[in-house]
């Protein structure tokens, strides 16, 4: 087989498996910061009452039934049926949104006390931003058509199969999509690693106001193909983060 053909079939195939096919369609658009705590509060209470009120061998027969037709329901059960897998599907959509809201408003208060007041908007602030960057990571992973496999997607780019979606990309576009929004309790900033090795990595910092760098916590959809993905600067196993100073803080 000829070299061209060779890697025109491995072409094929990793766009086969590019993860465009198996993204996830649900609809953020519904979500607002008005509304967020109560769709939450709504979807885990009325999700907690079913698993709590009915059998564990009835809330399994559920999980399995997708697809199975072996399993035989009452009209009762099947209503009950349908509304948990509904409930399942809703609370693994806004689950992550939530606890990227949370992880934000944590390490806010890891340094700084807040009164009454203060709580209530920097849960509006933090929701404001994990409900826009999880929109915001969406819409660039369409754009860049991500791959599960950030390596495949950079050597892509390397022989100019694509023309965005290396690691400073997400960086650059996920910034510029922060900055704009007003916020009093967080700033943005630039994070890099081995800047100018082989192993340079970047990512978008969210800081708590007034405090160093290292009480961050880092986006970073690059390394999981596009997905929303976070951790404290600090906890971070693959990489030691830096602030790029020439990029700033805002």
């Amino acid at each position: 087989m000829k070299p061209s053909h060779t890697k025109l079939i491995l072409i094929l195939i990793l766009l086969t498996l590019s993860p465009l096919s198996l993204a996830q369609t649900t609809d953020l658009s519904k979500l607002t910061v008005d509304n967020f705590n109560l769709e939450y509060e709504r979807i885990q209470s009325s999700y907690d009452t079913i698993v709590e009120n009915n059998p564990k061998t009835l809330i399994r027969k559920f999980k399995q039934a997708k697809g199975n037709h072996h399993f035989r329901f009452t009209r009762e059960q099947t209503q009950l049926k349908k509304k948990y897998l509904t409930l399942r599907k809703e609370k693994r959509f806004i689950d992550p949104i939530h606890q990227l809201k949370i992880a934000m408003i944590n390490q806010y208060k890891e340094h700084s006390p807040l009164d009454e007041i203060e709580q209530a908007e920097i849960d509006a602030e933090a929701t404001t931003l994990a409900l826009g960057l999880f929109n915001e990571i969406k819409s660039l992973k369409k754009k860049y058509k991500s791959f599960f496999l950030p390596i495949i997607h950079n050597a892509m780019l390397a022989v100019k199969l694509k023309k965005r979606g290396a690691c400073k990309h997400w960086a650059e576009d996920l910034l510029e999509y922060l900055k704009p929004i007003e916020r009093k309790f967080f700033d943005v900033t630039w994070g890099e690693a081995y800047p100018g090795k082989v192993m340079e990595h970047n990512v978008a910092v969210i800081i708590p106001k007034n405090q160093p760098f290292k009480t961050g916590l880092f986006i970073d959809p690059w390394r999981t193909g596009g997905n929303p993905y976070w951790l404290k600067v600090t906890k971070d196993s693959h990489y030691k983060w830096q602030m790029w100073e020439k990029y700033g803080r805002y």
